[in-house]
């Protein structure tokens, strides 16, 4: 009840303390249970007690996502890891790769509707007006993981962080003079929305009148809305913002590493061939083709709008509708 959304959450129907036995006994006398998430705490509240019991749960698992699947995360996500009686997909190529991947599921698991949030962010589309602001918002590194303070369960402040090139790039843009010579002329600014493992880093960032920096209290679909432009690495945000047909610019200097300190490989999505805007691994090539995009207001080039259009299977308002009916036909 202590969680910041526990009271934004009790205004759309009944929330259960997961903590509490009455959850515990609602999940084993569940027929479905239907989660955006796939950890094993989702399905088996028990932990490792659970173990006892798990041939007492008869419900079937519906997993809804929580994104859109670009990587290969068959390590984590299959048929012999996890229990799945439906697996919602997006687009054509994602569920191809889940069906011809290292994930094991049949097309009586794996179901193409689209995500059921995407019917929302339509509509909050309609009622939120898009501002001159760029979204900035990456994914983070493994690799620059500080200690986790066992008392707070927060992350403690790494001292090392800002000699990586992770911080240089980022405290790079939002000071650079060039981008914002032209930011003023347009009248934009830089929406800096840092991956939860950074904020304990904030203090290293020089900040400025251009640059507005987020809490961790973020609704993304506001900002998916909000902003014009998107500044991404290899973060799946991307999908949501380009699904509402406004351009990204993709900036991915360190691509050869970056798999090797990830929990997933690299999967079926080609930048190059298929990626919603262009991508730089050359700060120099990055920054003037960003001030291009701001100098056209935000305008979405031709062909990264018909690469949209291919990728996704659905550009309704059903998706919702969909994945219900799916579920009731399991």
């Amino acid at each position: 009840k202590k969680s910041v959304d526990y009271e934004r959450v009790s205004k759309i129907g009944k929330v259960i303390d997961p903590n509490s036995i009455k959850y515990k006994l609602l999940i084993g006398l569940s027929d479905y249970v239907v989660s955006s998430q796939a950890e094993n705490y989702v399905f088996n509240p028990l932990g490792v007690g659970g173990t006892y019991v798990r041939d007492q749960y008869h419900f079937k698992y519906v997993f809804l996502q929580h994104g859109i699947i670009k990587d290969d995360l068959s390590p984590w996500l299959n048929v012999n890891t996890k229990k799945m009686d439906m697996f919602v997909t997006s687009a054509q190529p994602e569920y191809d790769s889940l069906l011809e991947c290292k994930y094991y599921f049949g097309p009586e698991v794996v179901k193409l509707t689209g995500l059921p949030r995407y019917d929302t962010l339509v509509n909050k589309s309609k009622e939120i007006k898009t501002e001159n602001k760029i979204m900035l918002s990456l994914t983070w590194r493994n690799g620059l993981a500080s200690i986790i303070n066992k008392e707070t369960g927060k992350r403690e402040y790494n001292p090392e962080f800002k000699n990586s090139n992770y911080f240089k790039f980022l405290n790079n843009l939002m000071n650079d003079k060039n981008l914002q010579k032209i930011m003023k002329e347009k009248g934009y600014k830089i929406r800096f929305i840092p991956h939860p493992n950074v904020l304990v880093q904030l203090q290293d960032f020089k900040q400025n009148e251009f640059v507005e920096i987020c809490d961790s209290n973020i609704d993304y679909q506001k900002e998916f809305c909000q902003n014009k432009i998107l500044i991404t690495d290899y973060s799946s945000v991307f999908f949501d913002f380009c699904y509402l047909k406004k351009p990204v610019i993709y900036y991915q200097e360190d691509i050869e590493d970056f798999y090797k300190e990830q929990l997933y490989d690299k999967g079926y999505f080609e930048y190059d061939e298929m990626g919603f805007g262009p991508a730089f691994d050359n700060y120099d090539k990055f920054i003037a083709e960003l001030i291009n995009i701001v100098k056209n207001d935000g305008k979405l080039e031709k062909k990264y709008e018909d690469r949209i259009d291919k990728f996704f299977k659905y550009h309704d308002k059903n998706n919702c509708e969909r994945v219900y009916e799916d579920i009731i036909n399991l």
